[in-house]
């Protein structure tokens, strides 16, 4: 029982780290380039960060996966960062309403991490706009691509391309 505990806590801490990661990843990525350090001025906010709790939030809400005929994921493609008053305060929600209740959290000022904005906005969404429910629910395809942007992002970020010559 212990040794369960003891993997579960590993296993939250060092997937909200991966977030907490892609995050900042996600926001040093324009500075890399000339004109990327000329036209960003985004910092990522430490302090608020550490003033506030977090949660590793579900996409894809567990109690509403039967309802979305998707199977409930606990992995790093249904996983986002977001502080634990919003995430608890909408409780099992559809995709589509935690969209709309962080983007109305961010209108009022609270600080959404970056790549949970994109997240909800689908950005890192690789199949077609056009459908009517695109927004409405996040699909494996969705998680796929995601977790595919976070396997890129760190990459990219620990490894030069010398690295990945040798």
């Amino acid at each position: 029982m212990k040794r369960y505990k003891l993997n579960n806590l590993f296993n939250c801490v060092f997937r909200q780290n991966i977030k907490l990661l892609f995050n900042i990843i996600t926001i040093l990525a324009p500075l890399q380039s000339e004109e990327g350090r000329r036209k960003c001025d985004t910092r990522f906010p430490f302090y608020v960060f550490k003033e506030m709790k977090w949660d590793l939030e579900h996409i894809r809400a567990i109690q509403n996966a039967k309802d979305e005929d998707e199977a409930p994921r606990h992995g790093l493609d249904n996983l986002t960062l977001l502080d634990e008053k919003t995430n608890r305060g909408y409780k099992d929600a559809g995709f589509a309403e935690k969209r709309e209740k962080i983007r109305e959290k961010e209108k009022q000022g609270r600080f959404v991490p970056v790549c949970t904005q994109n997240v909800f906005n689908k950005k890192y969404s690789s199949h077609a706009q056009s459908s009517a429910d695109f927004y409405a629910k996040w699909s494996d395809a969705d998680g796929a691509d995601y977790l595919d942007e976070i396997k890129s992002a760190i990459h990219a970020f620990l490894f030069t391309e010398a690295d990945n010559e040798g």
